[in-house]
């Protein structure tokens, strides 16, 4: 992946990790597939595969998320 593609694809992941909960990470994980997905399927794919480890995470109280 080229450089400036890793920047940008970092940067659409952000909302997705940093999201305030459960349906913010959904939502911003299906905007980050509509644009990304033709190029880079197998990312959206990681995060479907980890999902019962994400969720957890994102109900926890943001003074404990970095």
């Amino acid at each position: 992946m080229p450089r400036r593609e890793r920047e940008q694809v970092a940067r659409d992941l952000k909302p997705i990790y940093t999201a305030v909960d459960a349906d913010a990470a959904q939502q911003a994980l299906e905007a980050f597939d509509q644009k990304w997905d033709e190029r880079f399927p197998v990312i959206t794919q990681a995060w479907l595969n980890a999902w019962e480890y994400v969720i957890p995470f994102l109900a926890s109280p943001q003074k404990y998320v970095a």
